[in-house]
């Protein structure tokens, strides 16, 4: 979790814009997803992400292989928010 330095352009601190400045579409937002899982999603209907791109996001615990529960709880963010991992080699997909 520490190996990222923290710039704005990271997933973290765009969720929590949104949350702040557009209040009424974060209430909508059912998922986070990055645009490679975006792309998986649309060709195969399946919501998934892997380690190294969520590790990009500041929300990833990269040592236990998980979305990082403190960093959730203290930006208030439902881990329901984002998908689950698969690791990259691996088939996400059916």
């Amino acid at each position: 979790m520490g190996e990222q330095p923290r710039l704005e352009g990271f997933t973290l601190p765009k969720v929590i814009w949104l949350r702040k400045n557009e209040p009424a579409a974060f209430e909508r937002l059912r998922k986070v997803v990055l645009p490679k899982d975006f792309i998986r999603y649309r060709l195969t209907d399946t919501l998934a992400t892997e380690p190294s791109d969520a590790s990009a996001t500041l929300m990833y615990d990269t040592k236990n292989l998980r979305w990082s529960e403190p960093i959730m709880s203290a930006m208030n963010l439902d881990m329901s928010l984002f998908p689950r991992w698969a690791a990259a080699p691996r088939c996400s997909a059916s």
